[in-house]
């Protein structure tokens, strides 16, 4: 979807072409984030810290372009708040197609953030679990035990704990 050009202020040109490389970058960013899910649900963690660099990358990359925009709405007079910026902006007749990519693009970041939030989620979970095993390896503690059928928490020897290992 190319803007019309003849029409629109040169900033409102350049702001759709910022939009699209964010649209892409938030796109290259949700992808990254589900394979990194798959890597947890799998526990390859090996990879993880690879995927961690490409993240940043793409972050860094995000960041310079929201700068880019927030300076180019500046120039058109806008404050650099959605709110603002959808009402003032996207508000006259002929600016459908810049409000889909400021719609699109709001989209991903938002299914960005609660695909991290379960990452991150599921990376405490692995965390936690990794925690008791090395106290069971490690002899347990005075907080360790196992759960009766009642949900009564009950001290475990660790004596028990080097028999099972």
């Amino acid at each position: 979807m190319a803007l019309n050009q003849n029409t629109l202020h040169p900033a409102l040109v350049q702001l759709g072409d910022i939009l699209a490389r964010e649209i892409s970058g938030a796109d290259n960013m949700l992808r990254m984030l589900r394979a990194e899910h798959q890597l947890l649900q799998h526990n390859d963690f090996s990879e993880l810290a690879e995927m961690a660099a490409g993240k940043e990358r793409e972050i860094a990359s995000l960041n310079a372009l929201a700068q880019s925009q927030g300076s180019l709405l500046r120039e058109l007079g806008i404050q650099d708040n959605r709110d603002n910026t959808v009402r003032q902006l996207f508000a006259p007749p002929g600016m459908r197609e810049l409000r889909l990519k400021w719609e699109t693009l709001l989209d991903l970041l938002h299914s960005c953030q609660q695909q991290n939030q379960i990452n991150g989620q599921a990376l405490e979970l692995a965390r936690q679990h990794n925690g008791r095993a090395l106290s069971l390896l490690f002899g347990g503690n005075d907080r360790d035990g196992t759960y009766s059928r009642d949900g009564a928490r009950t001290p475990v020897s660790p004596s028990r704990y080097t028999a099972l290992a």
